[in-house]
């Protein structure tokens, strides 16, 4: 059973008799690869100089490849200083050139626990340029309850079909196309062996199989994941034919076009200094800047180097992330992150006498309360790894993810919250909540007058996204402690958002929500929106990285309510559309109750008028990173913005024929304004240009948010 998730690196050579020859290699390049990348750039600048084509850095390779420009071609001359490469620039300038390069692939395989408690992890590394293969076994029935070896009272009463919805679920919501073509996912049956009859029998035993796992997907748009072919294996066998027929389906896959991309050559002397380092696992962005500014073709510019690290990113060859705090480090062994984490969560650990440490577990194991304590003495135990030398980058990353989120308490007397020292791994939650400790934590206390529903389209995903949830928010606010217990659950948090505040999140499966209630402890609840955007950006954040349509970002919920008249308690009251509440000024209780609701008063507890009172935003001057968030803010009519803003209509032509999709045009629209502005390039000044502009269909919550992060470095440096 793999534990947690393993990563290898393979060097797959198909040869002209069909057959496949693997070579497993270190994560550390011996070489080769970059000798057959530099063959292949070699071979199209030579191409071109025989057909007296200027390189016009439009040439497509695959991954392993290169696109040639100008500086590549300076770049192939460098080569020829290299006597290591002189054979083979001379057999490709004779023709002579063996194709059997052509045949080799480079395989990174990265191997997914099934284990729940890890679920949380498997998120950060999902990839929407990867062939999937959902591996299960046929010898067990799709109602059979699963039990974790490392973790049995983890998984409950989670059956084979639950798992299998969870994974083709978070493939889709996580890094899915709109209409669910890409990533492929293969099906893959093991424990052939084990089927009842003759082979034929088995294969038809499997086939039903197979079509009952289809039917769990049919008319939905997760269906078209699935490839046509599956496979049913008997792991016994090295030479079952059906795992060479899987190999030759992968590979089939792996040439489609969708799979290629334009790699500039001159990426590679920064990638080769790279893949010597992989041993030191954790490095700055400052010193990735300072290897490539020795190198003699140098990339320079410090977006290129972004964009170099982001594409290792998505194919998995490291960890990086533009996000504070954690973009100043890259992770250049991904294993390195995985292991990290494992060596705490992993029972088989903690499977010894030591007296000082199973306390310490059991916090662990019966609360999720991880003590700085036990990650300490866990991570002293691998020296080798150096994991104690990178604690406190290693943390950043774990809470940064939502992994792990520290606790907080929150001081009545200063009104701020302080970390306690420890953390919280929600992925390990347990119980739900008793309704009677809840129902007397809420008593005669303001609610809001509806329940906010964040309703989603399918249920697997829904623990992910209320695990990170819960853990963004402790890292923010504290849990309340209400008759000597912290009221937080594996299905609901209680949280102090401020002196006057508590906000309440709740999951509920059986109706794909997540649910928000807020609790004044004074008076009239006023916070609601607040709360509200932080939920939002979190789910945006989680399910939505990967743009679903041409750069268009589609929005992963669609929002409920429920009436929330005390006189419910907790019995829940029916789930409604909010669009529901739309042109109405009252409607009645949908559970017939002897009140009604307000639909003004009810929907300004949760949302605020589009219009944004400009004396509060801040006049600091929009930063890349700033721009490339209100990018997404701005939709129809565009355009009148940018005029107003002094672009020009030729400019606006220009942006439109250079830039594929709406998201990257208005991006570069904003730096084109950015530039010719200087420093009157603010968001008060960029605010009050979209307010004048009434036809601009704009997301003002976007613009509520970035205003919030910049009063709160203001605060911050103040």
């Amino acid at each position: 059973m793999t534990n947690g998730i393993d990563i290898d690196r393979y060097h797959c050579e198909h040869t002209r008799d069909g057959a496949f020859l693997y070579r497993k290699v270190s994560l550390t390049s011996d070489g080769r690869d970059f000798i057959s990348r530099i063959i292949s750039i070699a071979q199209s600048i030579e191409a071109k100089r025989k057909e007296s084509v200027a390189s016009d850095g439009s040439t497509s390779e695959n991954e392993e490849g290169g696109i040639p420009d100008e500086s590549d071609v300076d770049f192939s001359k460098d080569i020829e200083k290299n006597e290591e490469l002189q054979s083979f620039l001379r057999e490709i300038r004779s023709g002579k050139m063996s194709e059997e390069s052509d045949l080799r692939e480079q395989l990174y395989i990265w191997d997914f626990g099934g284990q729940y408690v890890f679920y949380a992890t498997h998120t950060m590394f999902h990839c929407s340029r990867a062939i999937y293969l959902l591996v299960f076994d046929l010898s067990r029935k799709l109602e059979d309850n699963i039990k974790d070896e490392l973790f049995p009272t983890e998984t409950g009463d989670k059956t084979m079909e639950y798992f299998i919805k969870f994974w083709m679920n978070s493939i889709h919501a996580f890094v899915g196309s709109s209409d669910a073509s890409h990533p492929p996912v293969i099906l893959v049956g093991t424990h052939k062996d084990k089927l009842e009859g003759d082979d034929e029998i088995k294969r038809k035993t499997a086939s039903a199989y197979f079509n009952k796992v289809r039917e769990l997907f049919d008319d939905t748009d997760v269906h078209n994941h699935i490839q046509i072919d599956d496979f049913a294996i008997d792991n016994t066998s090295p030479n079952d034919e059906e795992i060479i027929n899987l190999r030759k389906l992968i590979i089939i896959i792996g040439k489609r076009k969708e799979f290629k991309a334009e790699i500039p050559a001159k990426w590679i002397p920064l990638e080769k200094s790279l893949n010597k380092l992989t041993h030191e696992n954790i490095i700055t962005f400052d010193e990735v800047k300072e290897i490539d500014a020795k190198n003699e073709f140098s990339l320079g510019d410090e977006e290129q180097i972004k964009l170099f690290l982001q594409y290792h990113h998505i194919k998995g060859t490291l960890v990086y992330f533009d996000e504070d705090p954690i973009s100043g480090h890259i992770v250049l062994n991904p294993q390195y992150l995985v292991d990290a984490f494992k060596c705490i969560i992993t029972s088989q650990r903690f499977c010894n006498n030591d007296p000082t440490i199973r306390p310490l577990w059991k916090k662990l194991m019966n609360n999720a309360r991880l003590e700085t304590g036990l990650i300490e003495h866990q991570w002293s135990q691998n020296k080798d790894k150096s994991f104690l030398e990178n604690q406190d980058i290693l943390l950043a990353f774990l809470k940064k993810h939502c992994i792990i989120s520290e606790a907080m308490a929150f001081d009545e007397n200063s009104y701020t919250s302080s970390g306690l020292g420890w953390f919280v791994v929600p992925s390990l939650l347990k119980h739900h909540c008793s309704p009677t400790l809840i129902d007397d934590f809420l008593n005669g206390k303001k609610q809001s007058l509806i329940r906010l529903a964040f309703r989603f389209g399918n249920s697997s995903v829904i623990p992910t996204v209320f695990h990170r949830l819960v853990a963004a928010s402790l890292g923010k606010w504290s849990v309340v402690t209400f008759k000597r217990k912290h009221l937080l659950f594996e299905n609901l948090a209680v949280l102090r958002l401020d002196i006057e505040h508590v906000g309440l999140i709740e999951m509920d499966l059986p109706e794909m929500t997540i649910e928000l209630v807020l609790v004044g402890l004074i008076g009239k609840v006023t916070l609601g929106d607040f709360f509200r955007r932080f939920t939002e950006s979190l789910c945006k954040h989680e399910l939505g990285r990967q743009p679903r349509y041409k750069g268009e970002y589609i929005k992963p919920y669609s929002f409920g309510y429920r009436c929330n008249h005390e006189s419910h308690g907790q019995e829940k009251c029916r789930l409604m559309d909010i669009s529901d509440l739309k042109d109405r000024k009252e409607v009645p209780c949908e559970d017939y109750g002897n009140h009604k609701i307000q639909v003004h008063e009810a929907k300004s507890e949760w949302f605020l008028p589009d219009d944004i009172e400009t004396t509060n935003i801040p006049c600091n001057k929009l930063s890349d990173k700033d721009i490339g968030k209100v990018s997404q803010a701005l939709g129809k009519n565009w355009e009148f913005l940018a005029l107003t803003l002094g672009v020009t209509q030729v400019q606006i032509d220009n942006l439109k024929q250079d830039n594929h999709s709406t998201v990257m045009t208005i991006y570069e629209m904003l730096r084109l304004w950015h530039r010719q502005t200087g420093e009157r390039a603010t968001l008060h000044s960029l605010v009050e240009a979209c307010q004048s502009v009434p036809t601009l269909t704009v997301d003002w919550d976007e613009f509520r948010n970035i205003i919030d992060e910049m009063q709160s470095e203001l605060i911050t440096h103040f």
